[in-house]
């Protein structure tokens, strides 16, 4: 059978579009699903890496911070702890431009630390008061505040009289080792034993 040119055009066409097909099928459609997946992998991994990084930049933050709070943390006598507070309690009103008066309210001992705790009193501001307080949220010594009240004075002004409790803790003086036998944890390993437990 002899095909005319114009049936001979058509063949060829129709084994051409066939061949389209199947290369597009066996080759072009699974490699360019592989580029989206290796492009997709490749946003993932970098959204990942910059998640690491700022979880490690957090760490190592953390890690000065902690490092920072734990120089010569605890201290093992009661004067040297207790003047460490006086002194940051009036450095920290002098910041902030109040006046303030303290003195000791009770001490608590315990079978590792004894907790001294201050009664403070301080006139001033908000304005004041908040510098004053974001002293001791960044304090470098183990410190707490217990509780606090706050009172205008006259009533509805902003010039204000605030009580606080400020706690702050020393190494029990009576024993260099527990019943064990053991050391006692000193420095930054008994910071972070007192504030698991403070």
């Amino acid at each position: 059978m002899v095909m005319s040119q114009r049936e001979r055009y058509i063949v060829i066409a129709t084994v051409g579009v066939v061949a389209l097909f199947a290369l597009d099928y066996l080759f072009l459609s699974p490699l360019f699903e592989r580029y989206k997946n290796l492009d997709d992998q490749i946003t993932a991994d970098l959204v990942q890496v910059d998640h690491n990084n700022k979880v490690f930049k957090r760490a190592k933050d953390a890690k000065l911070k902690w490092s920072e709070m734990t120089v010569g943390a605890l201290k093992a006598d009661a004067s040297t702890t207790e003047s460490q507070l006086i002194d940051s309690i009036g450095q920290w009103a002098q910041d902030a431009r109040m006046s303030v008066s303290y003195k000791p309210e009770r001490t608590e001992k315990g079978k590792e630390f004894v907790k001294v705790t201050y009664r403070a009193t301080c006139n001033g501001s908000m304005s004041q008061l908040r510098t004053f307080l974001l002293h001791v949220q960044r304090a470098t010594i183990p410190i707490r505040i217990t509780d606090l009240q706050v009172s205008s004075r006259p009533e509805g002004t902003d010039s204000l009289q605030i009580s606080m409790g400020i706690q702050t803790v020393y190494l029990t003086p009576d024993a260099d080792k527990d019943k064990q036998g053991a050391p006692r944890a000193t420095g930054a390993s008994a910071a972070s034993h007192y504030r698991e437990a403070f």
